[in-house]
């Protein structure tokens, strides 16, 4: 193991190797095992480099900037107290599983009782068909479809991000949000509708 792959795990968490994470001279390395400047430096540097991508999943899910904030904040909150769980494997593994960990925080914020059961009350006996694909999307600022996608109901707007952002099918998303398969697909036509 090279000297600058020791990485901000063996800050944050424990000792769990990351490649070229922290350039040299940051002084993390050059800190005290016990030194908790270097733990802070290394999740500092661990926010900084992936926060405002992890902040953008948020926001599509949120739908309101306070909210978004929020759900980061207790997503790296699980992150730091839960890096002894990780394991590096490859380039890009380190990513990977914090999506994970915010998707599962994001994913525990929508399934508060109150959030999906009105969906579900309003889904009972409808019928929803097959749609084929549409594209009316397609072509339109990415800026303005988050936009358009954070003015949904919850629970559409959920379904949508899982759906269509995270190639989740009903069956996995009915799975992670406690909800009807069939729920999830009318909620996936109606927001697909509005949308429109």
């Amino acid at each position: 193991v090279h000297g600058v792959e020791r990485m901000i795990v063996d800050r944050v968490g424990h000792a769990t190797i990351l490649p070229n994470l922290i350039p040299l001279g940051t002084g993390v390395y050059d800190t005290d095992e016990n030194d908790e400047a270097g733990d802070e430096t290394a999740r500092k540097v661990l926010y900084e480099r992936y926060s405002k991508q992890m902040f953008g999943v948020c926001l599509r899910y949120a739908g309101h900037r306070a909210v978004a904030e929020d759900w980061l904040h207790d997503a790296f909150l699980k992150i730091y107290s839960t890096m002894d769980k990780f394991c590096y494997r490859e380039e890009g593994s380190l990513k990977a599983w914090m999506m994970t960990v915010l998707h599962n925080c994001i994913i525990q914020h929508v399934r508060q009782p109150s959030v999906l059961e009105e969906a579900e009350l309003m889904d009972e006996g409808m019928e929803v068909a097959d749609e084929p694909y549409d594209d009316s999307l397609l072509g339109v600022d990415e800026g303005k479809i988050v936009a358009m996608v954070a003015q949904l109901p919850v629970g559409q707007r959920t379904v949508f991000n899982m759906f269509v952002f995270e190639g989740k099918s009903h069956r996995e998303i009915a799975e992670a949000l406690g909800i009807k398969e069939k729920t999830s697909s009318s909620q996936l036509f109606r927001a697909r509708r509005s949308l429109a």
